[in-house]
């Protein structure tokens, strides 16, 4: 069985499938990209600065933050930052996400707590990704980075999702491979099917997608374009746990 390291627990909105990602995603989807699915918290509930308002208060819209709770939440995240979780969003135990989700929201509002699992033999991928994504100084080790270099396994009472290709921006977590579609046309080419949750089952075929894209050498709007547009990589494979 393939070594897991713990890569942090995050508190995930399940969102209705948007109108630009593919239908072999599920209808309600759970995915650890901030491009797809609102997570909470994020640096809107604690940060400082121009704008920050602002996109506080779309953000606790979005999550369905109830006015006369933002305050609380406000301290609660100012004071738990470093503490209960990292920059941005990375708890570091299962049970803290738990119970922030069960003060915080309503059954209704589909909050859900996924653990993410960084397979060992991409170790070394994900630390060169969050090297390269900051050339010419040392980057601050983000909540997802800290837990990875805990080396500590998933926390038990999970159930495995899948495996969802994401890939990495000065060390979080930026966007999945869903974001472009990529799963259409690696289906079809690799000839494996995603399961019920939209997600890759099988570790083998999720890093069959990663050789794949990797020999794309992938681009942005900026060009060289491959035959299949898309960010740059590595898009590593994370499982996904959720617990309930």
């Amino acid at each position: 069985m393939t070594r897991m390291r713990a890569a942090g627990y995050y508190l995930i909105k399940v969102t209705p499938r948007l109108d630009w990602l593919s239908e072999l995603l599920s209808e309600r989807v759970v995915s650890a990209s901030r491009c797809i699915c609102p997570q909470f918290p994020g640096s809107y509930a604690y940060s400082v600065g121009p704008g920050i308002k602002k996109e506080r208060a779309a953000k606790f819209d979005e999550l369905g933050i109830q006015q006369s709770d933002r305050r609380t939440v406000i301290e609660w995240a100012t004071v738990n930052f470093g503490e209960s979780f990292g920059w941005t969003n990375t708890f570091f135990e299962v049970g803290t996400t738990q119970k922030t989700r069960d003060r915080f929201f309503e059954p209704h509002q589909e909050m859900t707590v996924v653990g993410l699992g960084l397979p060992e033999q991409f170790l070394d991928c994900f630390r060169s990704a969050c090297r390269s994504s900051n050339v010419g100084q040392p980057l601050e080790p983000t909540g997802l980075m800290q837990m990875v270099e805990k080396d500590l396994p998933l926390e038990s009472g999970g159930e495995v999702l899948g495996y969802e290709l994401l890939n990495i921006s000065h060390g979080l977590l930026s966007c999945s491979w869903s974001c472009f579609n990529l799963e259409e046309e690696l289906t079809k080419r690799l000839d494996f099917q995603l399961n019920p949750f939209g997600l890759v089952s099988d570790l083998a075929d999720a890093e069959r997608c990663f050789e794949y894209l990797e020999a794309l050498e992938l681009s942005d709007d900026s060009g060289p374009w491959s035959e299949l547009k898309a960010d740059p990589g590595p898009w590593i494979p994370w499982a996904l746990v959720r617990y309930r």
